[in-house]
């Protein structure tokens, strides 16, 4: 949240800049059309810099007047209360290899595909063994509609009762229109770049159902 709000500001600020520039363009190529030389010809280094000044000031400002308003966008969806209440559950869960809990935070319905089963759960474990690690659940990514709020969790490089060393992803709608899409959409498990396992189907903001 702080880095997208972080971003905001910034874009902000190169907008207000983008702007001023734009404005100081406009008096310099005003006024070098009204402000003539006493032989009638007009200052063209002005012109030239004014119309330079107004199309980088035009330029800049939508490009940061755009980023900004996604930056804001992906600051308000990581500052709601579900996003932080998703993470600190999934950290609960997992860190004490909780499988009976993390059944119930499967999602009902899948967004796209098969939705992942108790099964699924079953083989994850049975394919990393149980973490035997103090985690730390990060905010990995999220993609977001009208009818869903994915989150992308990432537990990265926790240790299991083995001693190997994994990375767990873990898509979880945190907000939908329909109830039955709320929970747990997809699981990756990965070695190092190596995929181990999967389960279930990241959600696609392309496909609602």
């Amino acid at each position: 949240m702080e880095y997208s709000l972080g971003f905001t500001i910034f874009f902000g600020i190169v907008f207000l800049i983008a702007l001023i520039m734009f404005i100081l363009g406009i008096v310099l190529l005003v006024s070098a059309i009204v402000k003539k030389r006493p032989d009638g010809t007009r200052r063209k280094g002005m012109l030239v810099a004014g119309i330079i000044l107004m199309v980088i000031g035009l330029g800049a400002g939508f490009i940061s007047m755009t980023l900004g308003i996604l930056s804001g966008v992906s600051a308000m969806t990581m500052g709601t209360p579900e996003v932080g209440e998703t993470q600190e559950d999934l950290e609960d869960v997992f860190e004490n290899n909780d499988k009976k809990k993390i059944y119930k935070m499967l999602a009902g319905q899948s967004v796209r595909g098969d939705e992942i089963e108790k099964e699924d759960i079953d083989e994850l474990y049975e394919e990393m063994g149980d973490i035997d690690d103090d985690i730390e659940v990060k905010v990995y990514g999220y993609n977001s509609n009208l009818n869903f709020t994915n989150i992308t969790y990432c537990i990265e490089s926790f240790e299991t009762e083995e001693g190997d060393d994994y990375t767990l992803y873990i898509d979880y709608v945190v907000k939908a229109s329909d109830d039955d899409l709320v929970g747990i959409q997809h699981v990756m498990l990965k070695d190092g770049k190596k995929k181990v396992f999967e389960a279930g189907v990241a959600p696609n903001t392309d496909n609602n159902n």
